[in-house]
């Protein structure tokens, strides 16, 4: 949807502008606007004229001369989809602005795809050339071993923060949040953990692995948290689930309590039985095990979707509540 904010502005914009108030006028700036984008109509007049009102007091060849000056500095961007993103680019001189920064980041982060970065992230074009520069030198001692060319062209996104405080606060709490670690390498992996909210979305996710997880496995879960980063991705309530289904079920190193004698028990299952729909729901139910879930993260939701949402809802909020203000009231630290 579009901000009322934007929409108030475009409002103002044109009331203030006779000659867009006139029958028709405003209707065909729009459609030389989406001709121009190669996008339709409805797409213009929803994405680019609310948040780059000034854009229509742009004659068409205006803005197809801007734009094929984007596509001569961005050689292989999707031009029409960076301006989709930051209309305001329209506004902009273009022979000025765009031609200075991709030189500054081109010398600040030597072998990253800056094209690709700005494609991604349009804003790092209007940012002060000293404030990039900035943080840029502060990632560097922020990451010591190198690599913030390649952290930033996956997360470039991670230019625009204040890196002393924000990001650096946020590197401190995932110091104590996983000690045992690599965060060089996770982040490496995936940058924008970098810039998640530690406190409130990542941190209770990785507690709750680390308390369904075996004590003798912790480093088997740090490895398969190096391998597969974007499982923090999911949901709090789905890694609640986990916490759900680990109780008095399985643990990661541990035996199932009841998954040997439901297996025997199979065998002497009639075969029409074994083909309901109740005893697949019931093995569903039974065998689901943390060690399947860590071992492939694109099986979590299914694994996690197969208890009854009311019942698990309604001990989610109980538990949530409890350990999140006060900890685990068995003194082996907090659940979330």
């Amino acid at each position: 949807g579009v901000a009322d904010s934007h929409v108030d502005a475009l409002v103002d914009f044109v009331l203030a502008r006779p000659v867009l108030c006139e029958e028709g006028v405003l209707d065909q700036r729009l459609r030389n606007l989406a001709e121009c984008l190669g996008v339709d109509l409805a797409e213009a007049a929803r994405r680019v004229a609310p948040k780059a009102p000034q854009v229509l007091a742009l004659t068409s060849e205006t803005v197809h001369a801007k734009i094929l000056t984007l596509q001569g500095f961005l050689i292989g961007v999707n031009v029409t989809k960076m301006v989709l993103r930051q209309p305001t680019l329209l506004q902009r001189d273009i022979e000025a602005t765009v031609s200075d920064k991709l030189s500054l980041l081109v010398a600040l982060l030597p072998g990253a795809d800056v094209a690709l970065m700005v494609e991604r992230q349009p804003a790092l074009l209007f940012m002060n050339p000293f404030t990039l520069t900035l943080h840029v030198r502060e990632l560097e001692e922020l990451f010591p071993g190198g690599g913030v060319p390649a952290l930033v062209e996956r997360a470039p996104a991670l230019l625009s923060y204040d890196v002393s405080q924000t990001l650096a606060m946020n590197l401190e709490k995932w110091q104590g949040l996983a000690p045992g670690l690599d965060l060089h390498a996770l982040f490496m992996a995936y940058p924008t953990l970098l810039q998640a909210d530690v406190e409130g979305n990542v941190g209770p996710k990785v507690r709750i692995l680390r308390r369904i997880v075996a004590a003798e496995q912790v480093s088997k879960l740090d490895s398969w948290l190096l391998s597969n980063p974007s499982a923090l991705a999911y949901s709090l309530v789905r890694y609640g689930r986990l916490i759900y289904l680990s109780e008095g079920r399985a643990v990661l190193g541990h035996a199932h309590p009841i998954a040997a004698p439901a297996q025997r028990r199979q065998r002497h299952r009639p075969r029409r039985y074994l083909r309901t729909r109740r005893y697949r729901r019931r093995v569903a139910l039974s065998f689901p095990t943390i060690r399947k879930v860590l071992k492939d993260p694109t099986s979590l939701e299914f694994v996690l979707a197969r208890r009854g949402a009311s019942e698990y809802e309604a001990w989610l909020q109980q538990r949530i509540h409890r350990t999140t203000q006060a900890g685990d009231e068995e003194g082996a630290g907090p659940l979330l």
